[in-house]
């Protein structure tokens, strides 16, 4: 009886893990910053040249747009990754929720390091 009690325990404090930890808020913010960068940089390489375009298949018709585009995308990029986050960890799956930010924390870095090389150039 005792081993099923710790159990029930244990399982009620990690369900009641709340989903904005600070390194959620951090990961966030960083994730939010990324994307201004890139969306800044995004528009100096389009207004660069007529032959520069967005390689992103599902970002090009916004960012294509202007700055209210762009902010648009940055909006649904963002929003799609805490959504995948919070559905994960809403299922449980804490360690991959924590993961997915990272992930996108990481690409996100790189895509923006490699814009910035771009526009530079």
């Amino acid at each position: 009886m005792k081993p099923i009690i710790v159990l029930l325990l244990l399982t009620a404090s990690c369900m009641a893990q709340d989903f904005w930890s600070k390194e959620r808020k951090l990961e966030t913010t960083g994730l939010v910053a990324e994307s201004v960068i890139d969306g800044v940089t995004t528009q100096m390489w389009l207004g660069a040249s007529p032959w520069h375009g967005e390689l992103n298949p599902l970002a090009r018709p916004l960012v294509t747009r202007g700055n209210a585009g762009q902010v648009a995308a940055c909006v649904l990029g963002v929003g799609a990754v805490l959504g995948v986050e919070y559905a994960l960890h809403r299922t449980g799956h804490r360690k991959a929720a924590n993961w997915a930010g990272r992930v996108a924390l990481m690409a996100e870095g790189l895509n923006v390091g490699r814009q910035i090389k771009l526009v530079t150039q």
